[in-house]
């Protein structure tokens, strides 16, 4: 056989053997993503609960918890915020408005740049946003993420790291018969919880955030 006929099967052997590795690779890499969600996830499953145990008629929607995940725990580019989002009224939920703020491991408030897609965004300690794409139905609950990363300029996700608590909570809560709830203690929690410093007791037991429907 000619040399040429030896290096072409050499080669193809090659990248048949580099294919495999980078697939054991990928499906590795995902597992470890998985687990580490998974795992870290575990921190706050006292505050889980199960959508047999939820009761419709309770007029209140819980925030189970939110958690920040780094790049190197799930394989992403940005860290991510999860959260989970607990209906337990009788009406399923379109959309909602809501603000979070964000502490150190001192239990500091940190003023972040929390939305990287809109470049005349400024630092803040306060962040709200709407979404209306959604359905939440009664007795369930979903998961939320969240982002966070800035592409006009990426020195300043730095702080991001500095992170340790998110704190959630609701403006407004959108159901799929026109009502829209208010919050009318929205304000309260802002002038008390916003630029502040926060006892780590307090932000430890933060969640499950209730919000009852009043």
């Amino acid at each position: 056989m000619k040399k040429s006929g030896l290096l072409l099967i050499f080669l193809i052997a090659l990248l048949v053997t580099f294919s495999g590795c980078s697939k054991k690779f990928n499906d590795f890499e995902k597992n470890n993503r998985e687990n580490n969600i998974a795992n870290k996830k575990e921190e706050g499953k006292e505050n889980v609960i199960e959508e047999s145990e939820i009761d419709n008629n309770m007029n209140l929607v819980l925030i189970e918890y939110a958690n920040i995940f780094f790049p190197e725990e799930i394989n992403n580019k940005y860290p991510v915020i999860y959260s989970v989002i607990n209906n337990s009224t009788t009406k399923t939920i379109i959309g909602y408005k809501r603000g979070m703020i964000a502490f150190d491991q001192f239990g500091e408030p940190l003023e972040l740049y929390w939305n990287g897609m809109d470049s005349s965004s400024e630092k803040s300690f306060l962040y709200s946003y709407d979404v209306n794409n959604i359905e939440i139905l009664s007795g369930k609950k979903i998961e939320t993420e969240w982002s966070l990363f800035n592409l006009q300029d990426e020195s300043k996700e730095q702080q991001y790291k500095e992170i340790k608590y998110v704190l959630y909570v609701f403006e407004e809560i959108t159901f799929d018969d026109g009502t829209v709830w208010k919050n009318s203690n929205y304000q309260n929690w802002i002038d008390t919880l916003c630029g502040k410093k926060v006892d780590l007791p307090e932000l430890d037991k933060y969640y499950p955030y209730i919000q009852y429907m009043d």
